[in-house]
């Protein structure tokens, strides 16, 4: 039986949003860690091109290492940053903080955590839940709990909760990985494990639930020089698992492999369902009789469909890949969502353009009319100076 090594790993990703002017959003951006180049052997080159600030998509990356995490969140220097989890005896974890900039000013935080035991990441985030079962604080500050440092890092850099008067973990999608010393006999092996860790629960439990209908699992190709499969993956709306079985890579390793590949790949999913949802806010809000609204709401669309919805068929060379993104769209709504907003605006549009009409319409009716009554006018002095000359 293939046991994990070291440690669980597992992104906790924040959907936000930029506040403030281009400028401004732009400087406090460059304020935060390091730049982070994204360099992926599964997705295509053009994609990741993407990531690049030159570009239109203006994808943008950022990193805060280990060490400077502590300082970051809580002012303090530290060579490491921990959490305290009641009831456990053991810490998390903070290893890095990743914030990912896209387009719409939409941005994506996300937060790396590490711990010797599963089940102590379901108590910080429960997917779907607005916190974890039990109290989370600061090794050194007890009385500091983890929800409320972010809030005030998110305000520091202009940041906030896509859901701002929600629970930040009520939206968070997690985001678990777990290396173990042995690769996979068989596909039903990788789906027990990868489902208990979509639950964050022990790998000893035995859990079936057929009641979760969004669940899927990918694999990767089973190598017959090994007869066993290196790897598998478990998708839902809120979550996705990957396990991976490899006796010489070490965890920091499988990190590096994890955020350079299937977290870009989660991100990318994630930014059109955002991008969708920002757009139906701006749909939803009210200023929609306006016709330059509408017309500018066509031209984001417009964009965002030629350079910021990628297909799965163009994501990458490798089929589990492009099954897992697909996957992903499917699992978060995106096509549905893209479908209800190009309806939608389709009705505005000719609604619009049915109201233009008519104004149109009764200003010519009004320049005939005084037309007429022109001529009238002018054939009544006609007359008049016709009569008097009669006279």
């Amino acid at each position: 039986m293939s046991k994990i090594k070291d440690r669980w790993g597992s992104f906790i990703i924040f959907p936000t949003r930029f506040e403030g002017s281009k400028k401004e959003i732009e400087n406090i951006f460059k304020s935060i860690g390091e730049p982070y180049a994204v360099e992926s052997s599964d997705i295509n080159r053009d994609i990741q091109d993407m990531f690049e600030y030159h570009n239109f998509s203006g994808l943008q990356c950022r990193i805060i290492r280990k060490q400077n995490v502590s300082q970051c969140l809580i002012k303090k220097e530290s060579p490491c940053c921990l959490l305290n989890v009641d009831e456990y005896n053991e810490t998390i974890l903070i290893d890095e903080i990743i914030v990912f900039k896209c387009q719409m000013d939409i941005a994506f935080v996300c937060v790396l955590l590490s711990c010797k035991k599963i089940e102590m990441l379901e108590k910080v985030c429960h997917p779907g839940y607005e916190s974890g079962n039990v109290k989370t604080s600061f090794v050194g500050n007890p009385n500091i709990d983890f929800e409320s440092v972010l809030r005030t890092w998110f305000k520091t850099i202009h940041l906030n909760p896509f859901y701002t008067d929600k629970s930040l973990f009520l939206d968070a999608f997690i985001y678990n990985f777990g290396l173990f010393t042995k690769r996979f006999d068989s596909i039903n092996q990788m789906r027990n494990i990868t489902f208990n860790m979509h639950l964050m629960a022990p790998l000893e439990s035995v859990v079936q639930d057929s009641s979760e209908e969004d669940i899927s699992y990918v694999y990767a190709v089973k190598d017959y020089n090994y007869n066993s499969y290196r790897w598998g993956c478990c998708i839902s709306s809120q979550t996705i698992s990957y396990a991976t079985g490899d006796e010489k890579q070490t965890f920091d390793e499988q990190i590096k492999e994890q955020e350079r590949n299937g977290l870009l790949l989660v991100i990318l999913a994630l930014h059109k369902k955002y991008a969708c949802l920002h757009l139906e806010h701006r749909l939803n809000s009210g200023k929609t009789n306006k016709i330059q609204e509408i017309e500018n709401l066509k031209r984001q669309m417009t964009e965002f469909r030629a350079y910021g919805m990628i297909l799965p068929d163009y994501i990458s060379r490798w089929n589990n890949i492009k099954m897992i993104y697909k996957k992903l769209l499917i699992n978060l709504g995106v096509y549905d969502m893209l479908e209800n907003l190009t309806y939608k605006l389709e009705i505005l549009s000719s609604e619009q353009e049915s109201s233009q009409r008519k104004r149109i319409d009764r200003i010519v009716f009004l320049i005939t009319m005084l037309g007429l009554f022109s001529v009238l006018d002018s054939a009544i002095n006609i007359i008049e100076l016709v009569f008097k000359l009669l006279d």
